[in-house]
Order: C-alpha cells, then sequence, then structure tokens
C-alpha cells in the first residue's frame, strides 16, 4: 500500500503518458521544520540560511506501507519507507504534471 503525505496531488505515469495510478494530496502532510537565518546581503537582497529540523505530522511505520512524501522530509527522517516522485513529467510550462516512478534516499 502507498499514501501519500504530500500537499499535491500525485500523479503515476507510464512512458507513453498513461495514467498508472493517482493518489490524491494529503490533508495533513509530513514536514520538516525549517529555522532561517539572515547570513547577510546581496545588495538589498537579504540571503539566508535554512537548518532543517525535526520532522512532523509523519506517522510511525507500519509494515506493507510506503509513504509519499518530499524529498526535504526523506533526506531527515532517513527511513526505508519512503518515497519521494522521481522522473518527473512536466507540461510546457514546465509545471509539474506526473512522474513515472519513486525513488528512495
Amino acid at each position: 500500500m502507498i499514501k501519500n503525505l504530500t500537499p499535491h496531488d500525485v500523479w503515476v505515469v507510464d512512458d507513453k503518458g498513461t495514467l498508472i495510478w493517482f493518489y490524491e494530496e494529503s490533508d495533513k502532510p509530513a514536514r520538516c521544520k525549517v529555522t532561517r537565518k539572515e547570513i547577510g546581503r546581496i545588495g538589498k537582497i537579504p540571503l539566508y540560511k535554512n537548518e532543517l529540523g525535526q520532522v512532523y505530522d509523519l506517522p510511525a511505520r507500519k509494515k506493507g506501507v510506503y509513504l509519499i512524501v518530499s524529498r526535504v522530509v526523506a533526506e531527515v527522517a532517513k527511513r526505508g519507507d519512503l518515497l519521494v516522485p522521481d522522473n518527473i513529467v512536466r507540461n510546457s510550462m514546465g509545471e509539474i504534471e506526473a512522474c513515472k516512478g519513486f525513488s528512495k534516499v
């Protein structure tokens, strides 16, 4: 079983663009706390360093269940049950439309 814990619908398609599966966006997506510190300026534009903190709204592991999360959440949580959309399909405007699979971090 695969559950989507992102705030976006996830469409998985094959190489021809045919829909394989659809995962509805989550009401309560897994997130990572970010602490932003201003470290300087480039002219009048602030320059920040973001420090990643604790992951929240990520349920405990459950046998046979994979969770679709953002790359940031997957990298911080370091769990084998987390999936990140991969092989992204974009439209002519460069917007993400679908993915052709998932990766593990």
